[in-house]
């Protein structure tokens, strides 16, 4: 089955769910929050069944998830936590762009 989703797609896509990744508020070490959308919420955004299926259904979507939240644990000690909310960000176009391309 060849891929008919588009690079714009793609892109859009990556777009809105880093935008889902938020810092969680605390005084202390930076904590990340990210709500993985389920298949509604993607059909919602306007994307079809392929995007769901290259995504939510793939071996590498679980993955993704946990290193976005596991993420502060990377990150430097004085680094700030918007520093380290750009790095969970960065994440989701780091899966993105290996498994679907742009």
């Amino acid at each position: 089955m060849e891929d008919t989703v588009d690079n714009a797609d793609i892109k859009k896509a990556y777009e809105w769910i880093q935008g889902l990744v938020r810092l969680v508020p605390s005084s202390d070490d930076p904590i990340i929050a990210f709500k993985a959308p389920t298949a509604e919420d993607f059909k919602a955004k306007g994307f079809d069944d392929e995007m769901v299926n290259l995504t939510l259904q793939s071996r590498w979507w679980p993955e993704m998830v946990a290193d976005i939240i596991d993420t502060p644990e990377f990150a430097e000690p004085d680094e700030s936590s918007e520093q380290v909310l750009q790095y969970a960000r960065d994440v989701v176009v780091e899966y993105f762009r290996k498994r679907l391309g742009t």
